[in-house]
């Protein structure tokens, strides 16, 4: 409070509170604090939006989808995704439950036809420790790129609009190479923000 009275400052107040100068100072180190708070609700080791500007997080990985405007119903549907680096220092990214992956795995997407939800009717698997191939390395200002026929894992046969939604979840990210592979209780989760795209399959 003694500090809210100083920076309202009227001159003659804070010689009424110089009696412990000291003060004001011991309590402007709680900002430094809080602004050291973003790393840790991070993981300290999980970059993508470990720091901030003007307190909101600043995402080192940005994420894009794109799919044909319209298509036929019951073909093959390509979607492409991709994840850029905007950050100074290369991420290693768990691809994981993201069309990065070879093969999809364990739907990550939510779809709609014409607000009514797609099931996904893919293969599902429950996973052990990754091996170091399952990471892929972005470097700074490039991109990891994936696709993924999204008609192989979710029934497309019907026409509509179609709405299709990324989880937005990365299952582990870090920028310290030597920590590839993590175990899963290792794991430093991510969210990563991906704009849904929509397309129209025609009959």
């Amino acid at each position: 409070m003694a500090l809210g009275a100083l920076g309202c400052g009227a001159p003659a107040e804070p010689p009424a509170e110089t009696g412990a100068p000291s003060a004001p100072a011991a309590s402007e180190p709680p900002p430094a604090p809080a602004g050291s708070e973003a790393p840790p609700a991070t993981g300290g080791d999980t970059p993508a939006q470990g720091t901030t500007e003007g307190g909101k997080p600043v995402e080192k990985l940005q994420c894009s989808m794109t799919v044909p405007a319209t298509a036929r119903a019951g073909q093959p549907l390509e979607l492409q995704f991709k994840l850029q680096n905007t950050s100074t220092e290369p991420l290693h990214v768990l691809n994981w439950n993201t069309p990065l992956e070879s093969r999809p795995m364990n739907g990550y997407l939510e779809i709609t036809r014409d607000g009514a939800e797609v099931p996904y009717q893919g293969p599902m698997a429950k996973r052990g420790d990754p091996s170091a191939s399952a990471y892929v390395t972005i470097a700074p200002g490039a991109a990891a790129e994936g696709k993924l026929d999204v008609a192989l894992v979710y029934d497309l046969k019907k026409p509509g609009r179609y709405r299709i939604a990324f989880r937005n979840k990365l299952f582990d990210v870090t920028a310290n190479k030597a920590d590839v592979p993590r175990k899963l209780d290792q794991f430093q989760e991510m969210t990563v923000s991906c704009a849904p795209v929509e397309t129209t399959l025609t009959p």
